[in-house]
């Protein structure tokens, strides 16, 4: 990362702050949804999965080639590169206690009859996050790794912990309801999973 830090910046930078921007602005602007909702939307739609990640590079052995090397510099560029003690740490209470805490207590709150009735909208906002996801992180990704301009991208554009996270608060708090709560999830769901799949 040390070596690629301008581009890890960047892209990682620009990687959250497209989509975060863009749901907001189309949570806001299109649907309606008050300002702190639309916030927390365009958080929700912004995050790039660390797990999804790093399941993807150990699983396909490129952890230790350069474009796993920068890709996972990537998703860890705005939060960790100044303190790897905490990369170790994060990872062991995220992935022991936090992770399978948020997953249940959101399952258990997302109405698949919401959803349903909703599929318009989480298609939109699926396509909201991958779009801006896109322009974001492909024209860079381009620049500074032609040969897997793609594959950076769609991993870039995966998201899943934090997303969720981000939404189970929004709906304890009040500011999203339970339908806005559903629909998020689920396009964070399909954000962990498509984006893989094609990658």
């Amino acid at each position: 990362m040390q070596e690629k830090f301008k581009e890890s910046l960047l892209i990682g930078g620009l990687s959250f702050a497209a989509p975060f921007v863009g749901a907001w602005l189309f949570c806001a602007w299109v649907l309606g949804w008050s300002t702190t909702a639309a916030q927390i939307a365009g958080v929700a739609l912004s995050t790039t999965s660390l797990a999804v990640v790093y399941a993807v590079l150990v699983e396909t052995g490129l952890t230790l080639t350069p474009i796993g090397a920068f890709v996972l510099g990537l998703a860890l560029a705005r939060i960790f590169h100044e303190h790897p003690e905490l990369t170790r740490r994060f990872r062991v209470v995220a992935f022991a206690l936090l992770t399978p805490f948020f997953f249940l207590k959101g399952g258990m709150n997302v109405s698949l009859k919401l959803v349903w009735a909703n599929l318009g909208l989480l298609v939109l906002l699926f396509a909201v996050k991958q779009v801006t996801k896109i322009a974001g992180v492909y024209p860079l990704a381009r620049r500074w790794v032609p040969v897997n301009a793609m594959f950076t991208t769609l991993l870039m554009s995966t998201g899943l912990t934090f997303g969720t996270i981000s939404s189970l608060y929004g709906f304890n708090a009040g500011i999203l309801d339970r339908a806005q709560f559903s629909v998020l999830v689920t396009v964070v769901v399909a954000s962990a999973v498509i984006p893989t799949v094609i990658a």
